[in-house]
């Protein structure tokens, strides 16, 4: 699906990530909408920023992590308005969009349980049984079935994984676990928005105390209608909160990796309850435009990374001469190999350490070697016949000099700092970087 989207709209590094971009703003937007409904614009606008803040790490890889949390999004909206006479169309969406999620991450069939739970708990508290849901998370789970013979394909990959990387190892533990609800509380650890957090209860408080004093004794009136979408709204954002329980679970029992990236689905459920909390605060409207105006400034002035992201076209006119481009990292390499102009192209290497080096990522080399096996043509080769061949030559490294070839040989002290382009690190052979010298 990639490589063709890329054949449609170009591989800038704006391109390939417009659909994460896009799809955390609609994620943003149906959170918006399923706090609006029970605790008013403000509220909505707080749990919006929340969720966008939060995604934010995930908005800008080239990965469907978002785009999975949108079709979560999506179903929990529709899951919400089941109440209305048009539900059943409302199931055959929330079908749709759970089984889309579980096409683009298998991960995704955890929503399914997660949903199954929220409706459990309706069930227990109005004792109405809805077949239709039932019917639809049955479906949607049951899709996962058609992507079997893949899974099971790449199974043994996974496995080979963990295993083999000294870096690599999210065994599901439960300070893991606990981290994890640290980071979705404190909306991806952002110390700015933790302060206006803080900032907001403490005036909120002192505003409490004032409108209790001055309505003591008096309490509003909630229709039936209301109380039932209340209840209801507690009931999903209290699900959705627990999904990385699920996970947790999951990977404890099945797969032994656990990642926060699986999980961030549930950043829904703890944005709208603290939005829904705040909400209840006395002056929160009036403190809105205070609030949000204080998160811009942040964002403006704090928040901008300032490293810079690694950009392809930024190095093509950078490496001069005919000498071969070892790329460090191998989803680099492979982005290169698929999208990079012929001429520069035709000088990418990578490497493969000897036996026994130890491994950051394994995964990192285990794709290029599954990659291989279907084009054979890539080029690709130990490093000491590469060396051997090739005594000038420039490393590509896209991290900060953590991938494994690039560690490798500066151990051996084969290469040398030359030059940072675009958030990548740029070394030369030393053959290269004397002939550089003497020139």
């Amino acid at each position: 699906m990639l490589h063709y989207y890329v054949e449609m709209v170009g591989s800038s590094y704006l391109a390939l990530r417009l659909p994460s971009i896009l799809a955390s703003i609609v994620t943003a937007l149906l959170a918006f909408q399923f706090v609006r409904r029970q605790f008013g614009v403000n509220a909505g606008a707080f749990t919006a920023c929340f969720v966008l803040e939060t995604l934010s790490p995930f908005s800008l890889q080239v990965r469907p992590y978002t785009i999975i949390v949108a079709c979560f999004a999506i179903s929990l909206l529709l899951w919400n308005d089941l109440a209305s006479s048009s539900a059943r169309w409302r199931l055959v969406l929330i079908a749709f969009s759970l089984s889309t999620a579980v096409a683009f991450h298998f991960y995704g069939v955890l929503f399914v349980p997660c949903f199954g739970i929220i409706e459990i708990v309706r069930i227990l508290r109005t004792r109405q049984v809805r077949l239709g849901i039932w019917i639809a998370l049955v479906i949607a789970g049951a899709s996962i079935f058609l992507w079997s013979s893949i899974m099971r394909a790449t199974s043994h990959y996974i496995a080979d994984d963990v295993g083999g990387s000294y870096a690599y190892r999210p065994a599901p533990t439960l300070r893991l676990l606990l981290t994890n609800y640290l980071y979705l509380s404190c909306f991806g650890l952002n110390g700015g928005v933790v302060c206006i957090l803080l900032i907001t209860f403490i005036l909120g408080l002192s505003g409490r105390m004032t409108f209790l004093r001055k309505n003591r004794g008096s309490s509003p009136s909630v229709s039936k209608q209301d109380s039932e979408g209340l209840c209801d709204f507690w009931n999903a954002a209290i699900g959705t909160a627990t999904l990385p329980i699920m996970v947790f679970v999951f990977t404890l029992l099945v797969t032994k990796t656990y990642s926060l990236r699986h999980t961030i689905a549930a950043s829904i459920g703890v944005s709208a309850i603290f939005s829904a909390l705040l909400s209840r605060l006395p002056y929160f409207a009036r403190m809105m435009p205070a609030i949000l105006l204080g998160g811009a400034v942040w964002l403006i002035f704090l928040g901008v990374p300032q490293t810079p992201p690694f950009d392809h076209s930024a190095i093509y006119g950078s490496l001069p001469g005919p000498y071969p481009i070892v790329v460090a990292d191998g989803s680099q390499f492979v982005q290169l190999e698929d999208s990079a102009p012929p001429e520069f192209r035709s000088r990418l290497v990578f490497l493969f350490t000897p036996p026994g080096v130890p491994i950051g990522d394994a995964s990192d080399q285990h794709i290029i070697k599954r990659c291989t096996r279907v084009y054979p043509q890539l080029p690709v080769n130990d490093v000491a016949p590469f060396l051997a061949a090739n005594p000038e030559f420039y490393v590509l490294d896209e991290r900060t000099s953590d991938d494994t070839p690039a560690t490798y040989l500066l151990q051996m002290h084969k290469i040398a700092v030359w030059k940072k382009i675009s958030g990548a690190i740029i070394y030369r052979s030393i053959s290269l970087t004397a002939a550089g010298q003497r020139q």
